[in-house]
């Protein structure tokens, strides 16, 4: 009896043993990217794994929420993960790697995040505002950018800009070539065009990039009230962004606006500001109806 314990417990252990090395080996099987320590003393950086989302560098205001938690600022060599958020401030940008050959530049007052997706299909979420993108990972790693209307653009290699309002998608390609999807049909956007998509509408048909931003105006003074700085009405291209005193202005289907602008204590006028796809932008100011008599001449006759 003495003697057959040892032995049982000396199995016990071997089979506890054995089944622990299973299990390492399925665990160790399953990891995608390991650092090679040997690099790692050599003062080699490993490199990152295909999917990996990381902050370049950082202008300005630039902050990271991740899920639903509270933001807080980015710091350059951040790695993004499945929906974390960066969003920019005034004046602001930042420059994301991703993978390792594109770069993706978000542009100030603009908020994106990476969506759940795999390693062969990249996504992110453009919420508002505007990035620059130049993507050169092929065809075995399709990026896909989308609003939060489902409006999206997916490409295999292209440089180009996209911009969001909540009402419109536009997009345009300098290099390459992207698909922009919405309601339920696709367009094709080669070099040097641009499409939009708004509401539930399909893509418009791409178009040459103009040369120039469209941008007309006119001031209507009929009909204001004491309050009214100016009545702005004017038309830009369907796929771009207009901005009256920095407030977001939504376009029509054929890029009309009509705007009330109330009066702010000393202004003396409204500035309209047009940004496009590429980040091209341009502004004009309507100036503030005059409300007080402006007098021109004063003479006094006085009486005995």
């Amino acid at each position: 009896m003495v003697t057959r314990r040892p032995l049982a417990i000396a199995l016990g252990v071997l089979a506890i043993t054995a089944g622990f090395g299973t299990v390492a080996r399925i665990v160790f099987d399953r990891l995608v990217y390991v650092p090679d320590p040997s690099a790692a003393r050599a003062g080699v950086k490993a490199p990152a794994p295909a999917g990996t989302v990381h902050v370049l560098s950082v202008s300005g205001t630039v902050e990271r929420s991740s899920s639903l938690g509270p933001w807080a600022p980015v710091a350059t060599g951040d790695q993004l993960g499945a929906e974390d958020s960066i969003r920019t401030g005034a004046s602001s940008t930042a420059e994301l790697g991703v993978g390792e050959r594109s770069r993706m530049t978000v542009a100030e007052a603009s908020r994106i995040t990476l969506s759940e997706g795999t390693t062969a299909t990249p996504r992110f979420r453009l919420a508002r505002g505007r990035i620059a993108v130049d993507y050169g990972e092929g065809r075995e790693r399709r990026l896909r950018v989308e609003d939060e209307a489902g409006r999206a653009v997916e490409t295999e290699q292209a440089r180009f800009g996209l911009l969001a309002t909540g009402a419109m998608l536009a997009v345009a390609t300098e290099t390459g070539s992207v698909t922009l999807r919405a309601g339920g049909a696709a367009v094709n956007v080669g070099a040097g065009q641009q499409s939009s998509a708004r509401g539930d509408l399909p893509p418009a048909r791409a178009e040459p990039i103009p040369s120039t931003l469209l941008l007309k105006l006119a001031s209507a003074a009929a009909d204001l009230d004491r309050d009214d700085c100016a009545a702005v009405t004017g038309a830009a291209s369907p796929a771009s962004s207009i901005a009256i005193d920095a407030q977001p202005v939504q376009l029509d289907e054929r890029g009309r606006f009509a705007v009330r602008v109330r009066r702010r204590r000393g202004q003396a006028a409204a500035l309209v500001s047009i940004t496009d796809a590429l980040g091209r932008t341009a502004q004009r100011a309507v100036p503030c109806r005059v409300t007080e008599p402006q007098v021109k001449d004063l003479s006094v006759r006085w009486k005995r």
